[in-house]
């Protein structure tokens, strides 16, 4: 697996998410995370450090290989092929909800 470069991904002007870019959740809550990447047709979502195809909802994801793998932590994980962590389940105001955030740059913190 190739680990995706922790400090070429902070240098880079990338957003947090906010309630502009996904309605539903709170902005304490959505700072921590990068707006969602779609994909060129809009039907799933790219992975922030090496752009693979993360999530596609239904087969279609285990038919074109999308690569979000679970972790230990309920609704956590991560990209398979390059490993940037990812939040899969979140609590909305009217109930669950399961769609990919990637946890923004700045959040990180690199370990060797």
């Amino acid at each position: 697996m190739k680990r995706f470069d922790l400090a070429e991904l902070q240098a880079l002007p990338i957003p947090r998410c906010s309630a502009e870019n996904l309605r539903g959740l709170p902005d304490p809550y959505l700072s921590v995370f990068a707006p969602p990447r779609l994909t060129r047709d809009h039907e799933g979502v790219t992975c922030l450090g090496c752009g693979a195809d993360l999530y596609r909802p239904g087969v279609a994801g285990w038919i074109i290989g999308a690569t979000f793998d679970w972790g230990l932590a309920n609704g956590e994980g991560h990209c398979s092929r390059c490993g940037y962590p990812t939040r899969m389940y979140h609590r909305l105001p009217d109930g669950s909800a399961s769609f990919p955030l990637q946890y923004h740059p700045d959040e990180l913190e690199r370990r060797d």
